[in-house]
């Protein structure tokens, strides 16, 4: 043993040295590795066959979506408001318009009656103000040729029919 104030010449202590704080809290914040590709085999998720057999699955789905989508026909809301009026118009309940949209457009995408109610009865808004304009300029044309057909009997006996009475003039009374 050595006395009590003497030093040991001994050899250099082959110790790790310690590591600073800031290397620590580095080394607990570096990313992890990435697991090995025979890990993700084992790790619970579906197979590499089993991605690829529903990849293919899905691409085929897809194919069948787009060939389907070729047959199918283009249908806009402004045409979905003109056969409604025009179905209106030849006879067409809107209860009939409403099942027609259904089969052409699908079930869930169709229009309500509701709906189709509406837009009929904005297309008889603005086909009114049409009318109306065109009843001013041609009830000239009319009464001519209402004098016409009395007056020299040109015409078959069903255009009597046609020509509008309404819009004739009423008789004038003396007072």
């Amino acid at each position: 043993m050595l006395p009590l104030g003497s030093r040991a010449t001994t050899a250099p202590s082959r110790a790790k040295p310690k590591r600073s704080i800031a290397a620590a809290r580095a080394s607990t914040t570096m990313p992890k590795r990435s697991m090995p590709p025979w890990a993700a085999e084992h790790s619970g998720g579906p197979s590499r066959e089993e991605l690829i057999q529903e990849n293919q699955a899905l691409r085929e789905e897809n194919t069948q979506l787009w060939n389907w989508l070729s047959l199918t026909i283009e249908f806009p809301l402004v045409k979905q408001h003109e056969f409604s009026a025009v179905a209106l118009a030849m006879g067409l309940s809107l209860t009939q318009i409403a099942v027609l949209l259904a089969l052409l457009l699908g079930a869930k995408a169709a229009p309500a009656r509701t709906t189709v109610h509406r837009w009929v009865q904005a297309a008889g808004v603005a086909a009114g103000k049409v009318l109306t304009r065109l009843d001013a300029q041609c009830k000239a044309l009319v009464l001519v040729g209402c004098l016409d057909e009395i007056f020299f009997h040109g015409c078959e006996p069903t255009a009597h029919r046609l020509l509008p009475k309404v819009i004739l003039p009423p008789p004038h009374r003396r007072a």
